[in-house]
């Protein structure tokens, strides 16, 4: 697939995800170089913690930082059980 120059990848669902462990202060000073962030980090119902933003092609940036919560079994129920809400 070839895509012209300066042409839009954009597309419904893309979803992109970074890890990041200081991610409060990581969002400050994205918000400091004047980026919208949609949602400022927060406790997720499955123990992570998330803030989002949109790049300039319309995908949602994830940021997050998963911590000791990543493989725990009631994290992951709580998880599926938010994905299904």
């Amino acid at each position: 697939m070839e895509f012209a120059p300066r042409a839009s990848v954009a597309s419904d669902g893309v979803r992109l995800y970074f890890e990041i462990r200081e991610l409060d202060e990581f969002c400050r000073k994205l918000q400091q170089k004047n980026f919208y962030i949609t949602q400022m980090p927060r406790m997720m119902p499955w123990g992570w913690r998330h803030a989002y933003l949109n790049d300039p092609d319309g995908h949602e940036i994830s940021l997050y930082w998963a911590g000791e919560n990543r493989m725990k079994k009631t994290v992951m129920q709580a998880a599926a059980k938010a994905a299904r809400a």
